[in-house]
């Protein structure tokens, strides 16, 4: 179709910046209440938010997806909801997807990813959905759209997303573009590295608001660290990334700016280092220090050669806080120990917590902790107060334990 973007942006003010739209945060499994109490809390504010399996589900302006981009440190990505169609066969579905007004959503001349799932459809053939799709697209635009490839860059293609049961098929948008676990701060990886967001949501579970130490003794790529600097810092999860509204027709960079300065103003910063990361191997050490020190993260953190089972509390408070005279003071010991591939045996990884536990019991007494461990290897009797989070990371079924070191 031929577009006057005069009527165009009338019509996009009108039926996409004005109202209100259906959104979905999506989550890893376990992790939706903390989402859920992202979006409803001070921050971002969202009232009618809805915890489900492996999301929250909220209603916003198209702007409130975009403080949703950037402010929460639980979800993968956020998707808008464009409406559901029925179809029994694929003549069906064209004619209800040639209705869809694209050119409202998509850019013209940019890559398109459509991802499609079926549970007792009639139209069960992915591929061929997907087809129907870039097809309805193509002839609605006036324009070929490109197709994206794995090997192609995520930040430049826009995501459509749909999952068909039961001959209803939801269609909705990606507004993210790459996995919001992807801050834009890392610039190298690990053996098996945790996300961001599962960090994220560790330091949630145990209790961490920015105003207690961490320490972080097997730190591997520095995920703890990362996240515990950014919340001391107030700093929003997606402040060093680009998203994938902003490629979208309704995207107004001035509204962007402001809703980032309104973020801004409630930065702090940190006079001393109150995060401490360390591993024993001097590479890992290397590539976390190294890539803090582009950021302007590194004055929170302090990176460390260092084993934890020669860590004593006093030692931490003299090279954290730079006195040697000064009491120590609980915070949280954080730790994502080796495990699985990284480890071997499951009996080597149940011995390595068992010596983990028996560690903080001995030596960091009123110090709270996070221990994630793989959920069937556990020991078998834990003499600290805690709680389990069941938690999923690359597949595997694991068991965060949480508690505070008794005086």
């Amino acid at each position: 179709m031929n577009l006057d973007y005069g009527i165009l942006s009338k019509r996009i003010k009108r039926h996409i910046i004005a109202p209100s739209h259906e959104f979905f945060a999506a989550t890893s499994p376990g992790v939706e209440r903390l989402c859920l109490a992202e979006l409803s809390g001070p921050i971002l504010g969202i009232k009618d938010a809805e915890a489900v399996e492996g999301g929250v589900g909220f209603t916003g302006k198209v702007h409130d997806g975009y403080r949703a981009n950037l402010h929460l440190r639980t979800a993968n990505r956020i998707l808008m909801r464009l409406g559901q169609v029925k179809a029994t066969n694929f003549r069906q579905l064209a004619r209800k997807l040639n209705e869809i007004p694209w050119e409202l959503y998509i850019p013209s001349s940019i890559l398109l990813d459509v991802t499609v799932r079926t549970q007792e459809c009639r139209l069960h053939h992915t591929d061929a959905v997907a087809a129907c799709f870039h097809e309805s697209i193509h002839e609605r635009m006036g324009a070929p759209m490109a197709v994206a490839s794995p090997a192609e860059a995520r930040s430049r293609e826009t995501g459509i997303f749909v999952r068909g049961r039961q001959d209803f098929f939801r269609i909705s948008i990606d507004s993210s573009g790459s996995l919001l676990y992807k801050r834009g701060l890392k610039r190298h990886g690990g053996r098996a590295p945790l996300r961001e967001t599962l960090g994220a949501a560790i330091l949630m579970l145990a209790g961490y608001d920015g105003r207690q130490r961490l320490i972080d003794p097997m730190c591997g790529s520095g995920t703890f660290a990362y996240e515990a600097a950014m919340i001391s810092r107030r700093i929003p999860a997606g402040w060093f990334r680009s998203f994938a509204f902003m490629d979208w027709p309704c995207f107004r960079s001035q509204r962007w700016q402001d809703i980032r300065r309104k973020a801004e103003k409630e930065f702090v910063s940190n006079d001393r280092p109150g995060i401490w990361s360390a591993d024993t191997d001097p590479e890992a050490v290397r590539a976390v220090a190294n890539s803090l020190s582009d950021t302007t993260l590194a004055g929170s953190v302090q990176v460390l050669q260092k084993d934890f089972f020669d860590w004593e509390p006093s030692e931490l408070t003299e090279c954290l806080l730079g006195g040697a005279d000064l009491e120590p003071r609980e915070g949280l010991v954080v730790l994502n120990p080796p495990y699985g591939r990284r480890l071997g045996e499951g009996k080597q990884s149940q011995k390595l917590i068992a010596e983990i536990l028996e560690k903080l019991a001995a030596d960091f007494h009123g110090w709270r902790f996070a221990v994630l461990s793989p959920n069937q290897q556990l020991p078998g009797r834990i003499g600290l107060p805690h709680t389990k989070h069941p938690l999923f990371h690359g597949g595997l079924k694991l068991t965060l334990l949480v508690g505070r070191v008794p005086e």
